[in-house]
């Protein structure tokens, strides 16, 4: 790296370091010759002093070096004088221990006070440095020089300590004064200058005149120095105090020499004494500049505030003490209507608003007191005309105003359109808020700055949580928003305040206080931007739409299964419009007619054509009926494809009507039911026959089996006891199988014709049980069976199938009973148009098993015992309640009976 590109040395500049181990090798050897005192103390005030002037110039980074070398200096003087090298290098560490400490003590006084402008700052300060930073070098000194029996210790201390006081009170107002007074705030004009010459090239001669004149020389030094200090500023007040000290010290150092041992002390309390005379001084030369800068600030800045307040535009007043206004500018007197002159015969009392004068006079009296500073307030203030307005008025007391006087300045700033503007913007949030905090929606204003987020209550209890539960933090919203759905929130927010989109809108789950999660939909926008075009407000709602979002669930749900319902169930859609004649058909609809969309024309004439010609004036009357008088038509009709087949239809529609009644659409289904036509049209003939073999199966088998029957009695009784006992069984075992097969043909033949015949009237169940109880009286009278009945209702139904109903119910009750005489309980309900009927007993049950199973033909329960009956009469029971549109079912209770239960139509439910 050649020397160019180096960085500037930055080692202490040589020249002051030379400088400070010159003069103090050539002063301290001076004072050591000259004004060697008892002890073998040498008054090195001067070199100490200067030291301290050196060290205190700017630049702190040269202190250390400068400091070194007035060491190494002192030590050659000592050296010089004849002082041997130990003793040398100790008083000169002692003496720069006092340099050292002088100067820490100078820098934190310079910082913390101002001892340039404050006077008693630079008395504190000059107070600090005449005994802080001396004492610890003087004590040890005069340990080392009083070795070992230490005697004249005291003597030595107070020695060295007045002396270097004296360099002190000489020297250090000059460095304090320059070091915070630049040399452009001295008076540089030039007679001023040459003045301050004069005066402080006077100050030695008048010294030395002074020694050698008066008694009490010290006394006219003082004076001088006072009338310098009244026309010099401080430093140059300063420079004069310090030659004069200089001249006493220097003129009674030589005395010294002429006088006695004991005229050293003399001459040292002589230069402590006219040390002492530079501190008042430079303490009234401060004082009176002091005086003089607040003189010429006061008066300049009353200029300065007369013409501001002359030029301002906002409006200003002077106000007295007790209110008055003492002037005021353009501005406030446009302000309120008022000519200058007027203004300034009012009061604020006159210009404040009578209702606003209270409050104001409170803030006056606490402001004029002390009790409250300045201070800023919205008031209203009435202009001329008697109209008010609305004011920022602020106020500052001055202790001294015009002329000296305590007073106050006012300003008046006109806010009323903003005060306008704010309670318009404020009426209309509110209207906004009550909206929409009335209809449950959720408000948040974030203030994208500060990082807050007001919440509103309904925001709050929406989730279940109180407003102080929730906060203000900007970021609580994503706190409680759903793991899965939290990234897509917040990339939204984020594109939205990014300026990608025009608005936030985003859904999603936020966890309730209670741990279930409800459906928010979050809308909200970016309101307010700084001058750069930031974000700063942003303004939302929120609204819960669980439970929209649940029945869009559902409706979802329900349109899967209507889909798969009508695509397994072979349903075509249909939609027509009166008013336009237009038809609309789903793919199943045209697969049912046999079209296509493009085979048909879409309106009602060419529908109607596709009808069997059989059937198509019925249809379209019972159509135009429907739309005269109804919300909804059925209809089952035949159709003809394009192929000339015939196809049953069962069609079923809903009319949507207009609000004046008229039908606006007709929205329906159609249903092929050719194959079930066809199905039932088989089955009936099936039934048919069936019945006609049923009825011959009976004819032509109860013959026979009465005939064995009527045989086997006649045989038993005519053998009587002549047959054997295994002759006499079977012919029993014929007899009573005869009569079961018989019993079994009329069973099957009452099963296969009920139902084919009903006849559905109003019948009173009361009635048809006390008839079955009637017929069934011989087996409950041996069986000992108590039958509980209450009252029953009375139903749409059939009389004799009703009463065959519970004929059967009581006899399986009794012949499956248990060891108990069997208790029957007979009693009902009514739920909307439906009579419920429960049988129950406390027979031996049934398991749950066979709940289905014995309402099947020739189904019987498996038991212990063999117990009569043929399997059909729950079958029968079943196949009657079918027939009078009703249904029967077992309500198991094992080992404590059983409970049958059916229900029918009522006698006035609609059919």
């Amino acid at each position: 790296m050649n020397s160019e590109s180096r960085s500037p040395d930055r080692s202490p500049a040589l020249g002051p370091v030379a400088l400070a181990a010159a003069l103090y090798f050539f002063t301290a050897y001076a004072s050591i010759a000259v004004s060697r005192l008892p002890g073998s103390i040498a008054v090195i005030w001067i070199a100490n002093a200067l030291t301290l002037a050196l060290a205190l110039w700017p630049g702190e980074r040269r202190r250390p070096a400068i400091i070194l070398a007035a060491i190494c200096g002192g030590i050659l003087a000592n050296l010089a004088t004849g002082t041997d090298l130990l003793t040398s290098v100790v008083l000169m560490l002692c003496n720069g221990t006092e340099i050292v400490l002088a100067v820490l003590i100078s820098d934190v006084c310079l910082r913390r006070w101002k001892p340039q402008d404050e006077p008693l700052d630079f008395i504190r300060m000059l107070a600090l440095l005449v005994s802080v930073p001396i004492l610890p070098g003087a004590i040890a000194a005069s340990a080392f020089l009083s070795r070992p029996a230490f005697e004249g210790l005291a003597t030595i201390v107070e020695m060295w300590w007045l002396g270097s006081a004296m360099g002190m009170i000489a020297i250090a107002p000059m460095a304090i004064l320059y070091r915070g007074i630049a040399p452009t705030a001295q008076d540089t004009r030039g007679s001023r200058r040459l003045e301050a010459i004069l005066l402080i090239l006077a100050m030695p001669v008048l010294a030395i005149a002074s020694l050698a004149l008066f008694d009490y020389p010290l006394v006219v030094v003082g004076l001088a120095l006072v009338i310098i200090a009244v026309r010099l500023p401080p430093f140059d007040t300063a420079m004069a105090a310090g030659l004069a000290v200089f001249t006493v010290s220097a003129v009674g150092a030589l005395a010294a020499n002429l006088i006695k041992a004991d005229g050293g002390v003399h001459v040292m309390t002589l230069d402590v004494t006219a040390a002492l005379a530079v501190v008042p001084a430079i303490y009234i030369s401060m004082v009176l500049r002091h005086l003089q800068r607040e003189r010429d600030s006061a008066t300049t800045n009353e200029y300065f505030a007369r013409r501001i307040i002359e030029s301002s535009p906002i409006g200003m007043a002077i106000v007295s003490l007790d209110g008055a206004l003492l002037s005021g500018n353009d501005a406030l007197a446009s302000m309120l209507g008022y000519s200058r002159d007027e203004l300034s015969t009012l009061t604020v009392r006159d210009i404040t608003l009578p209702n606003d004068w209270p409050a104001s006079a409170d803030m006056f009296a606490k402001a004029k007191t002390g009790a409250m500073g300045n201070y800023s307030v919205e008031k209203r203030h009435v202009r001329k005309d008697g109209t008010n307005f609305w004011t920022l008025l602020t106020v500052a007391v001055l202790e001294k105003g015009p002329g000296g006087v305590p007073c106050m300045i006012s300003q008046f700033e006109d806010i009323d359109l903003r005060r306008r503007y704010e309670r318009d913007l404020r009426d209309q949030e509110e209207r906004w808020h009550f909206a929409l905090e009335a209809a449950g929606q959720g408000v948040w204003d974030a203030n994208l700055a500060t990082g807050k987020t007001y919440y509103s209550p309904t925001w709050c209890s929406m989730l279940g949580y109180s407003s102080q539960e929730i906060g203000d933090d900007i970021d609580r919203w994503l706190t409680l928003i759903h793991p899965d759905d939290r990234e897509a929130a917040l990339t939204a927010d984020q594109n939205h305040i990014a300026g990608e989109t025009p608005y936030f809108e985003s859904q999603f789950r936020m966890r309730h206080k209670d741990g279930r999660w409800i459906w928010i939909l979050d809308r909200g926008r970016v309101i307010e931007q700084d001058r750069d075009g930031n974000p700063m407000r942003m303004i939302g709602i929120h609204t819960d739409i669980t439970k929209p979002k649940a029945d869009q669930e559902e409706m979802a749900r329900l349109k899967d299964r209507i889909e798969l319902a009508v695509d397994a169930g072979g349903v075509g859609i249909w939609e027509w419009t009166p008013a336009t004649g237009s038809i609309g058909w789903d793919w199943r609809t045209h697969q049912i007619f046999g079209t296509t969309p493009e085979t048909i024309r879409n309106d009602l004439v060419d529908w109607a054509d596709r009808l069997h010609p059989a059937d198509a004036d019925a249809v379209m009357e019972g159509l135009d009926e429907a739309l005269r008088q109804s919300d909804s038509w059925q209809a089952e009709f035949r159709i003809l494809t394009p192929a000339r087949e015939e196809r049953h239809i069962r069609a079923s529609g809903r009319i949507i009507r207009n609000a004046d009644g008229s039908p606006d659409m007709l929205v329906g289904t159609n249903l092929d039911i050719t194959e079930q036509r066809k199905r039932a049209l088989e089955l009936r003939e099936a039934n048919e026959r069936l019945n006609q073999f049923a009825s011959i199966a009976s004819h032509d088998m109860q013959a026979p089996l009465r005939h064995i029957a009527l045989n086997s009695e006649m045989l038993l009784a005519e053998l009587g006891g002549k047959a054997s006992p295994e002759a006499s069984e079977s012919l029993r075992i014929l007899i009573d199988r005869s009569r079961h097969l018989q019993q079994l043909v009329k069973s099957l033949l009452a099963y296969s014709r009920a139902g084919d015949q009903v006849k559905l009237e109003p019948v009173d169940l009361n009635a048809t049980l006390a008839r079955a109880i009637d017929i069934l009286g011989t087996d409950i009278a041996a069986s000992g069976c108590r039958i509980v009945r209450g009252d029953l209702p009375t139903v749409r139904g059939d009389r004799i199938l009703l009463t065959q109903v519970f004929q059967n119910l009581i006899s399986n009750a009794i012949k499956f009973r248990g060891q108990a005489d069997p208790v029957i309980e007979i009693g009902s309900e009514i739920h909307g148009d439906r009579a419920y009927v429960r049988i129950s007993d406390n027979g031996i049950g049934i398991d749950d098993t066979y709940k289905d199973y014995i309402f099947e033909v020739f189904k019987r329960i498996p038991t212990s015992d063999k117990r009569p009956g043929t399997g059909i009469g729950l079958a029968l029971c079943r196949r009657i309640m079918t027939a009078m549109k009703g249904d029967i079912w077992l309500h198991p209770k094992i080992d404590e009976g059983s409970c049958f239960m059916f229900k029918l139509p009522l006698a006035d439910a609609a059919e």
